[in-house]
């Protein structure tokens, strides 16, 4: 491409010479020989000179001829006068490359000027003299990607802008940005020093120095870790982001954190604050780093700690107090140790002697570190770089929006739920009433009582912020959890906990439900047409085997969604180690349930985890659908469905039976191991094989305290005659 400062070079004849006899001229530069008297030529011909970049010449006259000739090709080109060449008749022209072409791209797909559609973006700067629409630019392919190229001068500097229309828009830049230079009268232009080859530049975005970010991945509603170093020596921090659009005081907020091995999995061990009245500004971030932090980290921190993370210590980011906070965001977890540190982005110990600095498109904090590490470098939430990189310390670039403003008007929001399908499969409503609950919003049950309105309607009314979205359910009853309706299946449950949704709300709502149903008109299904009777017996003597007892409260059937908590569904004894319970539900009737020893709690229910009867999640038991009156039998702890125990046996060793008998189990006080021969040893070990209980002494009785062991399985190691065998014990304390 020819320059834009292109000059015209004059060669005369003179005798027999040509004057200048050399010369020097750029690319795009024109010669111009001028006959000033006799019979010449000039021959520059490829055929006369081979090595000329390119050829040209006129025919021998005596006239006053001109011959101009433009150089688009580097080099050195040799010419002559044929008749006088004997005669030193010779000349050079020197072509030197002084030019580059130099491409412009500019991305205006997020241009939202005052020129609209159907626009011609141009490119005006100091080589140019600013002339307005005299070099517009081209989006050939539609791609909102302008282009144009254009031949600079090599070492030059420019200053430029892309602008809309000519003068009608144009960039503004406030001073200060990478690409930017202001000069002495506070005009503020991109800048460049032209490069010595032909240069694509990149594409950068309108009145930005840098590509257009894409569209908003989310809107930033909290507080997040934003950056997290475990570096050399004390060379630690973390820092935290306020991508919302108003500052945030810190008095509510909190990082408790964990060692490496925590005592309590999953529970905080240190609960650490910040300084009161802290807080951070929208768009900001706080820093807390290590007291003895290099001086560059320091230089940022806003708070000190003296005891980050090693690389597999987990911190949190919490709001509220330590009775009752809300997890919003983790580095690492509470859950246990790691090793030397977690995978982050399927860098190995991602979170040791690296520096993370979190992803532009997260907008908020994540509670589960499994998904927020990832497993790659694409569905990490993290960029992973060396130890000791704080590039990025004292910033965070989101593209997220910011919370709007606190909503300035309130809805009323109404639950209504029709309780006819729970009489209508032989329950009732629990004494205490219906209950809304779960979705981060309406608590545990209990929390959130609704009103009888009279025939069989519930209702409870909310005043919540315009745009106001939840997940929920309903329970009958306050007992806990097992009174929550059973949706599993249904077109209206929502993962993870099977509960309803609710779209956002703009205005004064009423939502109609049936308990357990997807109705929203305020209905229930029609009522079965036909019930059966189902009775669940259940033999006892498997307890009393193992050397148990009967809890003086009883034996219940329990959970699945149907039977509730523990004490609420009594059985009958009817004697013989035999109790039994008969419910009237509709044909087709299906559920999981599993009996318990007392009313305690799911400490009291029977073990059939790993046996076939066990169903998932809870290792409880599963009816098929009943379509008449129906008996099942059950053996408590057992598969045996034919009334019996026989599954229940006593311990033989090398085919000898010692009778040996391990009481009481479930055991949550005093285990005694009995024999009719004299036992050597006795060790008790976890389900990783730590021993935690071990005598060894002859007798044919040995017991051990449990009642400090933690609620789980354990193992019992027992040898008698010089032969060790195994038997599984639960410890419920």
């Amino acid at each position: 491409m020819l320059s834009l400062n292109a000059t015209n070079h004059s060669v005369t004849t003179v005798g027999n010479t040509f004057s200048p006899v050399n010369i020097t001229v750029n690319i795009g530069d024109t010669v111009t020989w001028s006959n000033g008297g006799g019979s010449h030529n000039v021959n520059a011909t490829l055929a006369t000179y081979p090595n000329n970049p390119e050829g040209f010449g006129n025919s021998v006259s005596n006239s006053s001829w001109t011959l101009q000739h433009v150089f688009t090709l580097a080099g050195t080109y040799n010419y002559q006068c044929d008749p006088h060449t004997s005669m030193g008749m010779v000349g050079t022209v020197i072509v030197a490359n002084t030019i580059s072409d130099v491409t412009f791209k500019v991305d205006m797909s997020q241009y939202s000027g005052s020129q609209g559609s159907g626009y011609t973006v141009n490119l005006n700067g100091t080589f140019n003299g600013w002339c307005g629409s005299c070099n517009p630019m081209t989006d050939a392919d539609n791609d909102s990607v302008w282009e144009i190229t254009l031949p600079l001068t090599i070492a030059d500097t420019i200053r430029y802008k892309f602008t809309v229309n000519g003068w009608s828009d144009q960039e503004n830049f406030v001073g200060g940005e990478p690409c930017t230079n202001t000069n002495s009268g506070g005009l503020t232009d991109r800048q460049l020093i032209i490069p010595n080859s032909n240069t694509d530049l990149a594409t950068v975005c309108f009145n930005s120095c840098s590509t257009c970010l894409p569209p908003p991945s989310g809107i930033s509603n909290d507080l997040f870790f934003s950056e997290y170093a475990e570096g050399s020596s004390n060379n630690k921090y973390l820092e935290i982001y306020n991508g919302t659009s108003t500052s945030i005081s810190l008095d509510n907020y909190a990082f408790p954190s964990v060692t490496n091995a925590p005592s309590v999995p999953g529970t905080h061990e240190y609960w650490n604050t910040f300084p009161a009245g802290d807080s951070i500004a929208a768009g900001d971030v706080y820093i807390i780093a290590h007291s003895s932090a290099d001086s560059v980290i320091l230089a940022s921190a806003d708070h000190t700690h003296q005891y980050l993370s090693n690389g597999n210590d987990g911190y949190a980011l919490v709001s509220g107090p330590e009775t009752n906070y809300t997890i919003i965001d983790f580095i690492g977890d509470f859950n246990g140790d790691p090793g030397a540190g977690w995978d982050v982005a399927g860098v190995s110990n991602g979170t040791k002697d690296h520096t993370l600095v979190r992803k532009v498109s997260v907008c908020s904090g994540d509670t589960s570190w499994v998904n927020s590490a990832g497993t790659d470098s694409l569905n990490s939430q993290w960029i992973v770089l060396p130890q000791n990189d704080w590039t990025y310390i004292g910033s965070h670039i989101s593209n997220c929006l910011s919370q709007p403003p606190p909503p300035v008007s309130f809805i009323s929001v109404t639950f209504e739920i029709n309780v006819t399908s729970i009489l209508q499969s032989g329950g009732s409503v629990d004494s205490t009433g219906i209950f809304i609950a779960g979705g981060g919003t309406f608590g545990n049950p209990g929390d959130n009582p609704m009103t009888d309105l009279g025939n069989d309607i519930w209702s409870v009314t909310f005043s919540k912020p315009v745009g106001f979205t939840t997940d929920y359910t309903f329970t009958n009853g306050n007992s806990g959890w097992g009174a929550k309706e059973n949706i599993s299946g249904l077109p209206c449950a929502v993962a993870p906990f099977d509960d309803r949704n609710l779209a956002p709300v703009y205005s004064d709502t009423t939502i109609q439900h049936c308990f357990g149903s997807c109705e929203t008109d305020g209905s229930c299904p029609p009522p079965p047409s036909n019930f059966v009777d189902v009775t669940f017996t259940l033999n006892v003597s498997s307890i009393i085997t193992l050397g148990g007892t009967i809890d003086s409260t009883g034996m219940f059937i329990a959970g699945g969604g149907t039977f509730g908590d523990p004490g609420d569904y009594p059985m009958t004894d009817l004697g013989n180690g035999t109790w039994s319970i008969t419910v009237n539900k509709p044909e087709g009737f299906t559920t999981d349930y599993t009996f318990t020893n007392g009313d305690s709690g799911w400490g009291a229910k029977e073990n059939i985890s790993g046996l076939s009867c066990a169903v998932a999640p809870f290792d409880d038991r599963n009816l098929a659908p009943i379509y008449s009156d129906t008996t099942i039998q059950h053996c408590f702890g057992t598969c045996d469905y034919d009334g019996t125990c026989n599954s229940v046996v006593t311990t033989a060793i090398n085919n000898t039976t010692y009778n040996i008998f391990i009481y009481p189990n479930p055991v949550n006080n005093l285990l005694n191991i009995s024999s009719s021969e004299l036992i050597d040893n006795v060790e008790v070990l976890d389900v990783v094989g730590r021993v935690v209980r071990s005598q060894t002494q002859t007798s044919s009785l040995i017991s051990f305290d449990v009642s400090d062991l933690r609620n789980n399985i354990y193992f019992i190691n027992y040898t008698i005659n010089g032969i060790t065998n195994t038997k599984k014990i639960i410890v419920n304390n």
